[in-house]
């Protein structure tokens, strides 16, 4: 269904952007908690890196 009136065209972008954010938001607040989470297991000691190989040329 397609709609041609303006109203709905600008309520369809306005929503792109509030999702948009949203979405920023989550991904930004993901981040913080597993951090925060990092910090939890580094001061109960249960915290293990993860060991990567690395070339350095």
């Amino acid at each position: 269904m397609k709609v041609e009136d303006a109203r709905y065209r600008e309520f369809d972008h306005r929503n792109v952007k509030y999702l948009s954010v949203i979405q920023k938001n989550t991904k930004r607040l993901q981040s913080m908690i597993e951090k925060i989470m990092d910090v939890a297991k580094i001061e109960k000691n249960s915290f293990v890196p993860n060991r990567v190989s690395i070339e350095i040329n």
